[in-house]
């Protein structure tokens, strides 16, 4: 029973890490499960000028305007990139989002996480 105490003990530790990291990181972060946005920190919501209820539940193409800057609509786009992705590489790439209906750049690193420990 002992291990067992130790060892949930350490989880608690490791998410308490995780969300401290992720909370005060001071860059935009959000977590999509199947395309959509599952969490995000505060960076983000600055970032948007949205809440976090407003973002949980967007596609980051739903925060994008209609074209990106090479002339390539924004669905599509993704698409690519997630297709990349999914060949397990990590992505950087340029990427342009709507904050209040005014347009704005970011720089996006993008990896994927399938679970136990496998960031790619």
């Amino acid at each position: 029973m002992r291990v067992i105490e130790q060892k949930t003990e350490a989880l608690r530790q490791n998410e308490i890490k995780f969300r401290t990291l992720f909370e005060y990181a001071n860059e935009a972060i959000f977590i999509l499960h199947n395309g959509v946005i599952v969490d995000c920190n505060y960076c983000t919501e600055l970032l948007f000028d949205l809440s976090y209820q407003d973002i949980i539940g967007c596609s980051p193409e739903a925060l994008s305007p209609v074209y990106q800057p090479n002339g390539q609509t924004s669905k599509p786009k993704a698409r690519d990139i997630r297709k990349k992705l999914s060949l397990g590489k990590p992505c950087v790439f340029e990427w342009r989002y709507l904050r209040e209906k005014r347009e704005f750049d970011a720089e996006v690193s993008l990896g994927l996480y399938l679970g136990e420990n496998e960031f790619y």
